[in-house]
Parts: C-alpha cells; structure tokens; sequence
C-alpha cells in the first residue's frame, strides 16, 4: 500500500483554532467571524465529502465518487482529487486537510463542523436520564439546524446519501421533541412547524401521526379529522396505499373525540433490560435503526457484530428509546447463542415469548411446530417489539419471528446472512467506536478523572475503539485514579499481557479474553486452526492467497474457512478477497499460539508464507516485463500455491496490496537473521518500488539486501545485492558509490563464477560512464560485451538493456543515426523476447534520437507508445519522464495546446507519485516547461500550479 506514513502539516494560512465549516444553508467555511472563500463548485464538493466524515482518511478514489459523477470521472481521479486538495489546502490552510495512510482527511475537531456538532447534540439528548432533560437538549440541538442541505446540488452522491440521510436524521429529532412536547403538556407552535415540514415531505406519515395528535391534544379534533382525510387521499391517487397503521390509529381516536384508547384486556410486558447508563456515540446507527423499523415494509433488523462491541447495549437502548412506538409492549430473550452455558432452544424460547403475550401455559403446545403459528397468532392484531439477544444461527431465530405490526431487532456475533436473504431482515453491522465517539465514551466512564485529549486518544487506539475494552480500561483507570491512565497506557503497549489488563474481575460482561474465546469455541477445527496461523501473518491486511499459504489449505477450504471467521467477525473483509485482523483479536490469537507450543507448525507456516510471497513476487515481476534475475527464488515450499498473473496490471495490483506484506516479513527475517529469505524475497519488491520511485525506500531495503548477503558469505547473493544497491544510486546521479558497488559485484560474481553476473555489473559500469561524460568509452564497453553475449548464445533477454544503453551512448557522443538505429534494434528484440520494460524504454531512446534528428513528429509517436507501455506496465517513474519528454517534442513540433495538455498530466502524475511516498526528478523540468509555453494557460494550467 502506498504512503503508509501518515503526514501532518502546519497551517500556513494562519490559526486554525476557530475555523468553522458550515455545510447547513450553503457549503462554506468562517475563521474568526469571517467567511474564508473556497473555491468553485467541485471544491465545496470536496469540502462537503471531507467534511460530513471529519476525522476520518477517505481514500483519494472513494473522494472521486462522491465527487464526480461517473460520467464525468477524470481520466486520471487521483489526480483531480489531489488537485481539488490543493485548492482547498489553498484556501483554508494547509493544515486543515491532511494526508493520510491511503487519502485525505478534515482535520477539524467535530464541533466545528456544524452538521457533526447538530448529530453530536442529538446524541447528547438521547443519552438523557429524563424526559425533561432530553426536551431540553432536543431544543437546543434543533437550533443548529438551519437548512437546506448543501444549499445546492453539489454531487450526485451527496444528493443522493448524505442529504437523505441527514435530513432524516432531523425529522426524527423534530418528532421525537414532538412527542415530548406532548407528554409535557406543551405544543405551542408544534403544528405550524409540522404543516412547514409536511410541505416539503408531504409523504412523511410519522409527521402526520405528530400532528394529528397535536391537533388532538389542543381541541382541534375536526380540524386533525381534515387533516388524516388529505393524507389518505393523497397516498391513494399518488402510491395506490392506505395509511401506514399508526396513522389510522390516531384516525380511531379522532373518531371517538379524541378520547384516549380504552386499557388494554390482554397484558402489556415490558421485559426490557434497563437502559445502560451513560450511552455514548452510536448516534448513526441508532438513526439507521429507527429507519429500518419505523418502516411498516421492514420489521426485522439484524445487529451484527464481534464480541464486546456494544450490540445488547445499542439495542436495548434503542428499544428504550422508541418504546413509545409499540404501546402493546416490548419482549426480550437472551439466546444465550455465545456464551459458556448451552444454546436456548427455540421450543423453549417460543415458550418464553407466548407466556410473555398472556398465554396460558396450559394453552401452550408441546411441538415446535405449533407453538410459531401461535405466536404469529397471538401478536398479530398487537404493536409489539420483540428484542432477541445473544442468536447463535439464524434457524433459532426464525420460528420467533412474529410477523404483523410487531418488529423484531436481533443481536449476534454472526452475520446471520439466512435472515437477510430469506426473511427479508436488514442488516447493521456494528464496528469498533469511531475515535471521537470512542474518546468521549471513555471521558464520560472516567468519573471526574482528568486526562488530556491526546492520552484519551492513545488509550483509546490501543483499546482498538472496542467499547467492552474502552469500559474496562476507563474503570480501571477511574478506580486507580489521577496519573494511572499514562501507566495503563504503557501496560497495554505490550501485546503480550494487553487482553489481560483488558479483562475485569472474570465478569463476562467485562472480560475482553473471554469474548473471544467464546467465540472462538464457536468455530469448526479448521477456523479455529486458520484464526490462531493468522496471528503469524505480519500486520496489515492480507489476501485470501497469503492466508491460503501460511495455513497451507487449497484456495476453496482457504476461502470457507476465513468467510466463516468474516461472519463471527473475528476477521474483517475490506474487500473481496482481502481481510484484516482487528488488534485484540490477534492478540488472542497470538496466545493461542502460545498455548498451543507448536514451535514446527509455526516455522511451517511462516516457511509456507515466505516461499509463497517470494515465487509470487517473482512471477509478478516477470508479468512486468522484468528480465530473469540474478538472485534465485530457491524451491517453492509444499502445500503452496504462487499467485498466478494473467497480465501486468493484475501484478502490479498484487504488489500494491502485498507490500506491506514483504516488507514486514523482510524485516521480520532480519530480526530472525533468516538472512536467506532477505536475499531472495528483496529484490523482488525492490523491483515494485523502482517502477514507484520510491527512493528512500529504495535505498534502505537494497542496503538490508546487500547486509543479509555479506552475512550468508554467499558470492552469488552479494553480486546481486551489490548490484541492485549500485543501480538504486544510479538512478539517485550518486555514481561515486554507484561505481563502487558495481564494482563490488564485479569482484563477487568473479568469485562465484557467476560470468552473467559479472556482465551485467559490467554493463551498469559502462552506463555510469555515459552519465559521467565518458561517452565513447561507454560505447567501446557496451560493444564488446554485445559481442561477447552474442558469441556465447546467452539468453537473448539480456542484450536489449545493453542495445538501448549503446543507442543513448551514441545520441549524448552526438550520433542520433546510430543511436536511432540501435534503438530500433533493442525495441524489436524486446518485443520478441516479451521484454515489456525495455520496449517501453526502447520507444523512448527512439524518440529521443528522433528529436535530435529534427523530426519532431515522429518523436511525439514514439514517446506516446512509450507513454502507453508505461501505462501497462504501471511504471509510473518512467510515463512521467516520457510525459515530458512527449510534451517538448510536441512544442518542437509547433502543438503547443497539447504540449500543454501533456505537461499538465506529467505533473499531475508526478503530484500522485509523491502524494503515494515515490519521488520524481521530473518535476523541476516538467515547470520549467509549462511556464515557458506561450499563450494563456488554462484551467488544467491552474490546477498544475495550485499545489
């Protein structure tokens, strides 16, 4: 993955401490009372994205999306992203919008972005212990609101998400004060402001139920009768439909004079576990909540997700909170579907629920059978919801499904995907906290302990924004008082003995190690054995290929066993065919590794891993157009696959989600002095980052390469180490140490007797005198090793790099007809021999010998088939060079329009090379260029210019 290191910049436009976004009314931003300008209609777009997830790292694609209509996508969306950024960073300063691992985020706190500071307040209020106090809050958090949304139409997704979503949020926030509003015997004004809501959703039928019941409630009841008769009419000509149900219960009540309903003859439960105290964050989910069953087409929800993350919590609070909306009552069942006790059985559960209903127990049948029907039967007429805790598997959970006007909300550690695809349920999977959410859960649990917001934040990261970890670690830190929460900080560093600060007295509801172990018992033998291997996989995501080699399963068991840990969320899918490991849950894993002491299994895995990311790697390379290397791969390990490439940018995707991958298990064979599986596995991602540019990174892992080869004391090993670190200074114009390594090679390979190792040491040697102004001497060495190679029949894939060295020779000695022709020469080879790199490079010595010939078109033909391999191959470094290099022959050629057009793509590419951690020695060249084009520059101008 690119740009793993997060970047944080100062601000240069000034203080940022009281800047404010205001996205209600019109996208705009205010520092010190003064609105700051923004920029054009993309920009508050961007602005709008960034800010409604402040806080968050939103990839540079995803930013294009909600940007950008499909249609409308830029060729390159990374780039226009990264030119948008520039603007904003232009107008707001440069801190504000930050680079991070993998896109960019708003750097504001939540309260200065008003749309978040609104949610934020609604969530406050639904955190209430009274009702007079949540009126109160709702009151205040309302006042925010001062719509529309956007204040224009900015982009698709926004209009199509973000403004449904949002303004959905507000309409609940207005019923819910409604509501109480009428409880409190106050409702001046409350049927003005819901016949203005109604005018712009005039289809909203909880607004109607509101204000039928406020029409109610002040004596109005011919005037409500009015009103349920236009709503009735309206939703048959327009949808075909009659009222939802609760609209035509307030029409019965109007109906009999607005007199309250008669008392229930059956009884009312209400078996709901308290409320939890202190109920924090969450404020999107409970809105996705109240919309999945305040729908009358919806009423099964499914919360989903792993041990400990607030499930029962978030559901019993919700129930408390929308209990209003099931007057016949409200049951609850704890499955006991994880846990150490067993499973309830759906008999007995069925049991349970119609005893709860009021029916008799000697009513009750025996058979499962029965006993659903007459559940079905005995809420059928009835407004109930039913809170089913703790499922194992969606066949416990389906006989209690009532049906009707009931609702049914379950938890589980499962995904219960049955539910989804055959009883229609609604998905919502729950997470970890989001960090504010997660910080203010635990200032709240602190009790009066005061800690400053950058400890709460550490603390909070190394809980994994876990909210059974986050409870503990605040009771902890509560208990053991002022100065505690910086050692417990320091405890949980240790991965080792983290779980065990982060479990509580043997409490199950308090026991991190304990959810996961019930969890884990859960799983079929296979799971189990590919959770506790995992735990061996260096950090970061990994792909189902990686994980496939380090249990050493075929691709299929591979694949059921990690979608079976997806659904008990010990495993998170990011995308298909890539998952992550939460923290804690390695953790877990890591001791089960330790228990189970199984030092040849480990060492099995890790040596199924190494050969599979190596022979891959490899055979990435080669689908790159790599030519064979010098260091060989060694045999591939038993029970492995390598990843097989159909072409180069399926081998280029594969390194960009595997870097991380080799990288850490580079440095982790270091540490192990595994300096075998250095010497064959860096060279491969070496490759992967010269085509990024990525020097420094370049640099550091071809001096590791060179080290663990001198370590071995292996000939073969140090000649191609030492080669590969001398062309990395190569390319950085370091020719003094660039020379010494080459002829470091040269020395070793002479040693090994490794004579194509000495060639190819030879041949960089000779290009080092071409760059240092030593051009007929580069051209008499080239030549005479062209021979040799020749007269010794070696594999012909080794002459196009020394052809295309020979023709640059020639042009800088001032022979572009000589160099023409053996650019020609190395082009054709490299075709022939599937060279790929070196056709692009070939195409590139042509143009360059074009130019000096005078013959500008054809030079603009060859540098954009060079553009087009580079492309291909994903060589980012090189289409740049050829970008510029295609955008002066292009002025040369009298187009200064389009050399103007290229010159603005090579920088935009260049902005993405760095923004993604490569460097570029073309951006200098590529300015000087464009500032010297004549006539007016363009938008695509200004986008270059405003970095």
């Amino acid at each position: 993955m690119r740009g793993e290191q997060t970047i944080r910049h100062s601000d240069a436009g000034g203080a940022m401490d009281d800047l404010v976004i205001r996205l209600l009314g019109g996208v705009r931003a205010v520092r010190g009372g003064h609105p700051v300008p923004v920029g054009g209609r993309r920009v508050r777009a961007l602005l709008a994205v960034l800010s409604v997830s402040a806080g968050r790292t939103l990839p540079a694609d995803l930013l294009a999306e909600r940007i950008w209509d499909a249609a409308e996508l830029p060729a390159r969306p990374r780039a226009g992203v990264q030119t948008l950024v520039s603007r904003l960073r232009a107008a707001l300063g440069s801190g504000v919008v930050v680079t991070g691992e993998a896109g960019y985020r708003l750097d504001l706190p939540r309260e200065r972005v008003d749309v978040l500071a609104f949610t934020d307040a609604l969530a406050r209020a639904a955190g209430a212990t009274s009702p007079d106090e949540e009126r109160h809050l709702l009151l205040a958090a309302l006042d925010r609101w001062e719509g529309p949304l956007f204040g224009e139409e900015l982009s698709t997704w926004l209009g199509r998400y973000e403004v449904p979503r949002l303004t959905a949020v507000h309409l609940r926030a207005v019923e819910r004060r409604v509501d109480l509003d009428l409880e409190a015997g106050d409702t001046t004004g409350c049927a003005e402001e819901l016949r203005v809501l109604i005018a712009e959703h005039p289809l909203r039928e909880t607004l109607w139920v509101r204000l039928l019941r406020v029409l109610r409630a002040e004596g109005h009841v011919a005037e409500a009768l009015g009103a349920y008769e236009q709503i009735r009419t309206r939703l048959a000509e327009e949808l075909g439909t009659d009222p939802a149900p609760g609209l035509q219960d307030e029409h019965q009540r109007l109906l009999h004079d607005g007199a309250p309903p008669s008392a229930p003859s059956r009884p009312v439960p209400r078996q709901l576990p308290a409320d939890v105290a202190w109920f924090t964050g969450r404020s999107a989910e409970l809105g996705q909540l109240d919309a999945i069953l305040g729908d009358p087409d919806t009423r099964l929800a499914v919360v989903h997700g792993p041990g400990g993350s607030g499930k029962t919590s978030l559901a019993v609070h919700w129930a408390h909170r929308a209990a209003h909306q099931f007057p016949d009552g409200q049951l609850y069942l704890d499955l006991r579907g994880f846990g150490r006790g067993p499973a309830m059985t759906p008999r007995l559960a069925l049991d349970l629920l119609l005893r709860a209903a009021g029916v008799p127990g000697d009513q009750i049948p025996e058979s499962l059978e029965a006993r659903a029907p007459l559940l079905r039967s005995a809420l059928a007429d009835r407004r109930v919801l039913v809170v089913l805790d703790n499922a194992s598997d969606p066949e416990q959970v389906r006989p209690l499904v009532s049906g009707g006007r009931s609702a049914v909300l379950v938890t589980s550690r499962r995904q219960l995907r049955g539910l989804t695809a055959i009883d229609g349920a609604v998905p919502l999977p729950l997470g970890p906290m989001e960090p504010a959410e997660a910080v203010d859960l635990v200032r709240r649990r602190l009790r009066g302990t005061e800690a400053p917001d950058a400890q709460l934040e550490e603390l909070v990261l190394a809980c994994g924004h876990l909210p059974i970890a986050l409870v503990v670690a605040a009771e902890r830190a509560g208990r053991q008082g002022r100065g505690s929460i910086g050692d417990l900080i320091e405890r949980l560093r240790d991965e080792r003995s983290r779980l065990g600060e982060l479990s509580a007295g043997g409490d199950p509801l308090t026991d991190v190690r304990g959810v996961f172990a019930t969890t884990v018992e859960s799983l079929d033998p296979v799971a189990a054995r590919t959770f506790r291997l995992l735990a061996l996989h260096p950090g970061g995501p990994f792909s189902t290929g990686s994980a496939a080699a380090i249990t050493g399963l075929a691709s299929g068991p591979a694949e059921r066993a990690l979608d079976d840990l997806v659904d008990r969320h010990l495993l998170q899918q990011l995308r298909p065919g890539w998952f992550d490991l939460h923290d804690l849950a390695r953790d877990y894993a890591t001791e089960l590794l330790r228990e189970a002491d199984d030092a040849d299994q480990e060492s099995a895995a890790l040596s199924r891993l190494h050969s599979w990311l190596i022979h891959s790697a490899e055979a990435a390379c080669m689908a790159l157009g790599r030519y064979p290397p010098l260091i060989e791969t060694g045999p591939l390990t038993p029970h492995t696959t390598p990843e097989p490439f159909p072409g180069p940018r399926h081998a280029l995707a594969w390194f960009v989600g595997h870097r991380r991958a080799l990288s850490e298990s580079i440095s982790r064979a270091v540490q192990d002095a595994d300096h075998q599986v250095v010497c064959r596995m860096a060279p491969r991602l070496l490759h992967y980052l010269v085509l990024l540019s990525a020097g420094a990174e370049q640099l550091a892992l071809a001096r590791t390469a060179l080290a663990s080869a001198q370590a071995l004391g292996n000939d073969e090993a140090i000649c191609g180490a030492a080669n590969n670190l001398g062309i990395v200074h190569g390319r950085a114009r370091r020719t003094d140490e660039a020379m010494h390594y080459f002829e470091l090679s040269v020395r070793h390979a002479e040693a090994a007797g490794h004579r194509l190792a000495a060639e190819r040491a030879r041949s960089n040697i000779a290009l080092l005198h071409d760059i240092t102004g030593q051009h007929d001497l580069a051209v008499e060495e080239i030549t005479r090793q062209l021979a040799d190679l020749s007269q010794r029949g070696e594999d012909p894939r080794e002459l196009p790099m020394l052809l295309n060295n020979l023709a640059n020779a020639h042009l800088h000695a001032g022979r572009p007809e000589e160099a023409l022709r053996r650019a020609r020469e190395c082009h054709d080879l490299s075709r022939r021999v599937g060279a790929t790199d070196m056709e692009a490079t070939a195409l590139s010595s042509i143009g360059s010998a074009q130019l000096a010939l005078g013959d500008a078109e054809a030079a603009c033909t060859a540098f954009g088939l060079a553009v087009e391999v580079d492309q291909a191959i994903g060589n980012a470094g090189f289409e740049a060079r050829d970008l510029r290099e295609l955008a002066e022959a292009e002025l040369r050629a009298g187009r200064p329009a389009a050399a103007r057009h290229t010159v603005t793509r090579c920088l935009r590419l260049i902005d993405e090379i760095e923004s993604s951690g490569g460097a570029s020695t073309e951006r200098a060249a590529a300015e000087q260029l464009l500032a010297s084009l004549p006539g007016t520059v363009g938008e695509r101008g200004q986008d270059t210019r405003e970095r």
